[in-house]
């Protein structure tokens, strides 16, 4: 059962319902999709944690036109579909632009929601260190500079991904969904 392997694996099927792409990393706690075809029909993967989505998800799901994208985890289903068409609908220059566009958001909202729940001391001092150096603490990934994000994955539980979907699905238009497992752990 791929809903409790402790790595990473994903499959990518055409309209025809055949494999397209298929990969697993039994070393890291992901997998990469270079190199996956566009316009997939399905791509299917777990995810160890029972998170949702994560940024890099949303990424290749808009940038590859993957019609439905899906995760499957101990406890829960999610369903993601897009529409391969949203980025020119809403005024952007390439899938790829409306896809960085997404990522982006995805985690502004996540930081947002983090503070909003947490409000822990270590976002302040990386936020002020970020200040302080000129750059917008929003901004931090794109310059390189320091990994707020990932300091605070460590030093801090990981939010549920459910929050931060929901709401980057109501303002991009996507379809969303969470379904919870019978006989996960905590199923009924």
């Amino acid at each position: 059962n791929t809903r409790k392997l402790d790595y990473e694996w994903v499959l990518g099927l055409d309209k025809y319902g055949k494999e397209a792409f298929k990969r697993t990393d039994h070393i890291k706690n992901r997998c990469s999709v270079d190199g996956m075809p566009d316009n997939l029909a399905l791509v299917t993967h777990n995810h160890p944690s029972s998170s949702s989505f994560s940024d890099p998800d949303i990424h290749v799901a808009i940038a590859c036109g993957v019609g439905e994208m899906r995760v499957a985890s101990e406890l829960y289903d999610y369903y993601l579909w897009t529409h391969p068409e949203q980025w020119k609908k809403k005024g952007f220059s390439s899938r790829e632009a409306y896809a960085r566009k997404a990522t982006d958001r995805y985690r502004e909202i996540d930081i947002d929601l983090r503070i909003e729940k947490y409000n822990p001391k270590v976002i302040d001092d990386y936020r002020d260190s970020l200040k302080a150096k000129g750059i917008d603490w929003r901004s931090y990934q794109r310059y390189g500079e320091d990994n707020l994000w990932d300091e605070i994955c460590k030093k801090y539980a990981r939010m549920q991904t459910h929050e931060t979907m929901t709401k980057l699905s109501k303002e991009f238009g996507f379809v969303y969904k969470r379904i919870r497992k019978r006989g996960g752990k905590h199923g009924k």
